[in-house]
Order: C-alpha cells, then structure tokens, then sequence
C-alpha cells in the first residue's frame, strides 16, 4: 500500500530542546546576545519559534560573568511564558554552591531538572566524589532531568554514574560533541550508552563540530546522527536549536532543515520523535515519579 504524502507538520520541529536566553549580552556571541531590553532575546526566540510553528521550548540557563544570576532570570522568563518554555537551571557540579542550587532548582525556580557544562579536565570520578554523593542522591529521589554538556570522551566514563542514579533522565548535549574528524571508534562510548532507556541524545550544535561553520548542511557530521539513530532509535534522540548563538553561524530554519537530507539518515517517522515527540516525552508527558526502564541489549554493531 503506497504511503500518504508526508504533511510539512511533520517535517518541522514542534519542540526545540536547546534555547537560550540572557538578561544582558552574552560574551561569546553577536547576533541576536547584544540586546538593550530586558527581554529582547525572549522576543527574538519567541519570534523564531512562531514563524516555524515550534510551540514550546527548553530554556537553558547558562550562567556567565555578565549574567551570574542567569537561573533567576530564566525562573522569571519561563514563569511569564509558561505555555511556551520549560526550564532546566544550570548548576556546577563541582561548585561547593551545588546544594544550594539544588535547593532553589526544586523549590525556587520553575525547573524540571538542570543542565551542567563539563569543563575540561575534569570527568564523571570528580562527579562521583563523596562530597558529591547528598547531591546526586537527592537529583535521584526527584526523578530530575540532568542535561551534560560534556566531550565524548567524558560521556563514555559516565556509566557507573548512569547505574547507581537510575531515576535520573540523563540528556547529552549536542551529541557529545563529536568533531567532523573524529574517528567512530572515539564515539563508541556514546553509542554504547543506548543500553540505557533513560539516556537521550541531543541533536544540536552543528555549527561548533563542523569543518567549516559557516558551510550548511555539515554533512561531514551526517554519519554521527546515522550512528545515534541505529544506537539509540528516535524514540530517545530530540533537536535542539541552540538560539540565539547560532544565528552566528546559520539561519534558524538552518538548525534544523539539515536533518532532512537524505544523507542524515532520518525517516519522516525518525523525525516526528527528533522534532518533538521526545522532548514532549521528557519535558512534558513524564510523570514525576518515572523509572528508567532496564538496560537493553545492544544492536548497533
């Protein structure tokens, strides 16, 4: 029986898991983090997510020197819009101010879990340090969403901190990282993370692990989605746009039109789940008392 033609509704994202927004300029980036108004880049990403019908969003609450009290602002932004945002809070795992954040996390803010950024040098044995073990274990009883911006490399230590937090819903974003020259050897790690039902992939990021930034549609890291969707099945991969600070490098539209290239591997029934049934899933539809399923065999070989 021929299929029915695939309605645009389902080629586009109704879900974006990786926004940002800031109460003043973000340094590292230009176009669209130099506003004057307070919630200009409010604005700015409710502006983008309209024009391509993205209903709702994941803030993520990055901190910087310029916007140390980000989490309250993000708090104050997604509690003005809360038919369009969530919001995960940033906290430093390795920070003594980790407790603390937890606490205004779950009690504060308006947050379904948080985000921390690895930083270099550092790995899943720092995270797991005693000091550190109040911390997950309260992260755990909550049933948190944790999202870890973090390498490969540092992704592939994370299974013993995957088994004993199995409550948690672990989110690895932009992909781990992968860089176009990477070998797939060097990704393994990630991939074996699929035995996990309560690990998801975010797809985001092009821009930074790309060859050339500005070259649309960074099919150099085609093979990397292909290897995460026979890893891990759509049903636990989602896109994220990371906007504003994209639009250094590409339209919005940009972010997330590259997965429907043929050479990305995606069917139209991969991307319903990519482009919104699985950030609804996680962000949305899962009770608060959700348990990760057991680990699954491994058919990515």
């Amino acid at each position: 029986m021929a299929q029915s033609p695939t309605t645009r509704e389902a080629l586009t994202p109704t879900f974006d898991a990786h926004v940002h927004v800031w109460e003043r300029r973000w340094q590292d980036f230009i176009v669209g983090t130099g506003r004057a108004g307070r919630f200009d880049q409010r604005d700015l990403v409710l502006g983008l997510m309209d024009r391509h019908g993205v209903r709702r969003a994941c803030l993520i609450a990055a901190n910087d020197e310029l916007n140390p009290d980000n989490n309250e602002f993000v708090a104050s932004v997604c509690r003005k819009n809360p038919e369009r945002f969530v919001m995960l809070a940033e906290i430093p795992v390795c920070s003594s101010k980790r407790e603390h954040l937890l606490e205004m996390t779950l009690r504060a803010w308006p947050a379904l879990g948080f985000r921390y950024m690895a930083q270099s040098g550092e790995g899943p044995r720092d995270w797991m340090a005693p000091e550190c073990d109040s911390f997950w274990e309260r992260t755990n009883a909550e049933n948190l969403l944790v999202a870890l911006n973090l390498s490969s490399a540092q992704a592939a230590g994370l299974e013993p901190l995957i088994e004993r937090y199995s409550n948690v819903r672990w989110v690895l974003d932009h992909m781990a990282r992968p860089r176009f020259n990477m070998a797939i050897g060097e990704y393994r790690g990630v991939l074996d993370l699929a035995r996990y039902r309560n690990v998801f992939v975010k797809i985001s990021g092009f821009y930074a692990f790309t060859a050339r930034s500005s070259e649309y549609p960074y099919l150099d890291l085609a093979r990397f989605i292909r290897s995460l969707r026979d890893a891990f099945g759509s049903e636990q991969l989602l896109w994220g746009s990371d906007a504003p600070p994209v639009l250094d490098f590409s339209s919005y539209e940009q972010s997330f039109a590259c997965l429907l290239r043929e050479e990305m591997g995606l069917s139209d029934d991969d991307l319903t789940w990519v482009f919104g049934k699985t950030a609804q899933n996680l962000f949305v539809a899962a009770p608060p008392n959700r348990i990760a399923a057991p680990p699954r065999s491994l058919s990515h070989e």
